[in-house]
């Protein structure tokens, strides 16, 4: 399963990252951490549930996290969100919450950048993009460097369309919001 790969991938890189899995990955347990983390990254889905654009959790959780758990400046030393699941960045379609999108939220709620998808790449794709920017960005001690998040994401999106044989379609839409 790529999604487990890119975590483990992305642990192995960084060198405090936390991986909430199996039960404690609810949207009330990230959304109560959050604050005390610069660094967030998402593996998993992106949904519409009544309307409102969410990330997904698979253990039973009815309702996912979304702009609601995430007031404005609620991560006030928020660095990096990287949200490696589809349609996170919208998708054009009208949203009750006024359009907000995922990544929005989380640039909102504090995170000076956030990488998020366009429509739905597939899995292996979304994973190789996001463990390549986090390869661009950590330094050899596993610390992040986000002030170069555009770059390494830009690097890493044309490395991914170069080294394709299908070079003649579109590469996967991931988007970087911020300064």
């Amino acid at each position: 399963m790529a999604g487990v790969r890119e975590a483990e991938r992305i642990q192995r890189l960084v060198a405090d990252a936390h991986v909430l899995r199996g039960p404690e990955a609810t949207a009330a347990d990230v959304a109560a951490r959050l604050a005390d983390h610069p660094f967030f990254h998402f593996i998993g889905t992106a949904r519409l549930h009544e309307g409102v654009p969410q990330l997904e959790f698979a253990f039973g959780a009815e309702d996912g996290l979304n702009w609601r758990h995430l007031p404005q400046n609620l991560v006030a030393d928020g660095v990096l969100a990287y949200l490696s699941a589809c349609e996170t960045a919208g998708d054009g379609r009208v949203f009750e919450s006024e359009g907000w999108t995922i990544a929005a939220s989380f640039q909102a709620a504090g995170y000076r950048h956030v990488i998020g998808l366009l429509g739905r790449p597939t899995d292996e794709d979304a994973m190789r993009i996001a463990v390549h920017v986090y390869e661009l960005l950590v330094d050899p001690d596993g610390r992040i460097h986000p002030e170069h998040a555009a770059r390494a994401l830009h690097t890493a999106l044309q490395e991914a369309l170069a080294a394709s044989p299908f070079r003649a379609l579109a590469p996967p839409g991931v988007v970087h919001l911020g300064p």
